[in-house]
């Protein structure tokens, strides 16, 4: 049965090139579209999973509260919090304080290389997982003097050679010893870091670090496997008020898996943030799909002329119904599964273009099992989806009627479901076609809008060394060289 069918399939679609080449075209195009959206949609929901105590990792907020009624919320505390919650919160099993970001010029012989990275507390590598290459996280910012860097700083900087115990200057002024060499964060991160030096060396820079009316560090906790996430905000909710004469800030602490698709509010109230990008996508998605799906049963429906004869013949010498619905249903699946596999070469080819365009790095594996599986999934919805009215309505012809000839007429019940179809495939692509355009023109009009200067030809950097103090002097020794007008 399963061979008979097969054969009937390809004859079918060898004898039809043209309706053939449509229908695998009109699938290829959708099911491309569709799993490109698919794998943004499942690079957003990659970032920080890779934390193997994730969903015990919280950060800590302030809600600031204003005479006018205002309410602020930010991810900035007070430098002594950490300690204050490490001491008198039960339920936390590791806090850690980490800067803003610090750019330094890192120097190894001639080498002088600039990098963003953080000061932080060694409970850091506790809470999160950044596996060490060179060294262990024992030990590695417990005092001063000492820097971790990532694999891809240690490359630039040494080359191939090890890292660890190994000499960095940092802005030409001190010398440090490379305690660790960690996996570098990558783009699915969003603590990222080309090197990671000691909070305490911050704070004897900074003394209003140590002060409970200046907020400036992020902080992060780990909760012990029992805690009471409810319990715990309690007894951390007014640990600022408790410290600081006159604040009226609460603390409460926002899950770390949350952050990047979350994490952000107004007037106390968490926003969708990137998660309304991420479910209009997946809505788009299905759309796309359903437009394919809609082109395919059009136009197996608008050959049913041509197959109603078949239907007769099969029918009077006995075929049942389900036997016609497997055989048509099993030619959508032949011409799905070889969209499929145009899909996927596809996919594969134009990675490069999609990442550009969307301007990010798509950082989850693309042929792995169980994206694999997701196209499977995907491919026997699409061809149930697409095949199936053409199949009942094929298997419902009556043979009578189809075998004396004449024009084969619709039920009015198919011709209005046709429509219909017709109708929304059309609707949906006039809105995200028009949808497409605003962005577009939208997009242009940001890049080109006249800002009052040929900014291709201005260079600005930030003030190194004595440039500030003695501008004047820099000034005189850039005029009159060679490109520069002003």
């Amino acid at each position: 049965m399963l061979r008979n069918h097969i054969k009937i399939a390809w004859r079918n679609l060898w004898n039809n090139k043209v309706f053939g080449v449509i229908n695998i075209a009109g699938l290829t195009i959708g099911m491309t579209a569709c799993m490109f959206i698919l794998l943004w949609v499942a690079n957003e929901w990659s970032f920080n999973r890779f934390h193997e105590k994730l969903p015990r990792i919280y950060q800590v907020y302030e809600h600031q509260y204003y005479s006018n009624n205002e309410m602020l919320t930010t991810t900035a505390t007070p430098g002594p919090l950490a300690e204050k919650l490490r001491t008198e919160v039960p339920g936390i099993a590791q806090v850690a304080s980490i800067s803003w970001n610090a750019e330094k010029l890192l120097s190894v012989g001639e080498k002088n290389l600039k990098f963003q990275g953080h000061y932080v507390e060694n409970p850091f590598f506790n809470i999160f997982s950044f596996p060490f290459v060179e060294g262990s996280a024992a030990g590695a910012l417990t005092r001063p003097g000492h820097i971790v860097l990532t694999d891809v700083t240690a490359q630039a900087l040494f080359g191939d050679g090890k890292a660890l115990g190994k000499t960095v200057r940092i802005e030409n002024t001190k010398d440090y010893t490379v305690a660790g060499v960690v996996k570098s964060p990558g783009d699915a991160s969003t603590v990222k870091f080309a090197f990671l030096l000691p909070m305490q060396e911050l704070k004897t820079e900074h003394p209003w670090l140590s002060s409970w009316d200046a907020n400036a560090p992020r902080t992060y906790v780990l909760l012990s496997e029992q805690a009471d996430l409810s319990k715990v905000n309690a007894a951390a909710k007014d640990i600022v008020k408790r410290n600081a004469k006159g604040s009226t800030t609460e603390l409460f602490l926002y899950p770390f898996s949350d952050i990047y698709l979350k994490g952000s509010f107004k007037d106390g109230k968490e926003l969708a943030g990137r998660m309304e990008y991420v479910r209009l996508f997946i809505i788009v998605a299905v759309f796309v799909l359903l437009i394919a799906c809609i082109n395919f049963m059009n136009l197996s429906t608008a050959r049913a002329v041509q197959r109603s004869k078949e239907v007769g013949v099969r029918k009077s010498i006995g075929a049942g119904r389900f036997s016609l619905v497997s055989q048509f249903l099993g030619e959508s699946f032949a011409l799905v599964f070889i969209s499929s596999l145009l899909s996927v070469l596809l996919v594969w080819l134009l990675m490069p273009v999609f990442e550009k365009m969307v301007n990010t790095e798509i950082a989850v594996p693309v042929f792995t099992w169980y994206n694999l599986l997701g196209l499977f999934c995907l491919a026997l919805f699409t061809g149930f989806a697409a095949g199936s009215y053409p199949a009942f309505y094929l298997s419902s012809l009556n043979p009578v009627s189809t075998l004396k000839g004449g024009m084969l007429r619709l039920k009015s019940s198919a011709v209005w479901l046709r429509k219909g179809l017709v109708v929304f495939q059309f609707g949906i692509s006039t809105v995200l076609i028009v949808a497409a355009a605003l962005v577009y023109l939208q997009i242009h009009f940001i890049k080109n809008r006249n800002l009052g200067l040929n900014k291709d030809q201005v260079v600005y950097f930030t003030n190194e060394g004595g440039i500030e103090k003695n501008f004047e002097a820099f000034r005189r020794a850039l005029d009159g060289k060679p490109g520069i007008v002003a």
